[in-house]
């Protein structure tokens, strides 16, 4: 087996290995949430089950510890393309090409990766706090 065989076959196993953690993460419950009537909530509310099946598609909604998923990615990628736009100092990072400017970037939008979940996640965590109080979600 040549390097460049060892190389695709490693990379290939690291894939797949990262959409099976990621998959099964999606399957672990919150701690603390009753999901049967949080389901229930769901269907009843329209809003809740329209912004449910804009993330998730039509009845997989499901609330597990990966739900976040790759929407805080996807957010913080459009968030430093605009950043590109109106930063000078980006741009020319950006214009540059370079392999410590790539590095850069991609580093930059990592950590806005990071302060997007963390603001989604608590965002998240505080609207069904609210729910708490007439007993749809129980704590331990």
């Amino acid at each position: 087996m040549d390097i460049i065989s060892r190389i695709i076959l490693r990379r290939s196993l690291i894939s797949i290995a990262a959409i099976l953690f990621i998959r099964v993460g999606n399957f672990i419950p919150i701690p603390g949430v009753n999901l049967i009537d949080l389901a229930l909530f769901i269907e009843k509310d329209s809003a809740i089950t329209n912004l449910a099946t804009l993330f998730s598609g039509e009845g997989t909604f499901r609330i597990g510890l990966f739900t976040l998923n790759i929407v805080p990615f996807i957010n913080a990628s459009i968030i430093t393309q605009i950043l590109v736009k109106f930063s000078p100092v980006l741009a020319e990072l950006q214009k540059e090409g370079d392999l410590y400017s790539k590095r850069y970037i991609n580093r930059f939008t990592r950590f806005i990766t990071l302060i997007v979940a963390l603001f989604q996640s608590v965002s998240l965590g505080l609207y069904y706090d609210q729910y708490y109080l007439i007993g749809i979600l129980d704590y331990f």
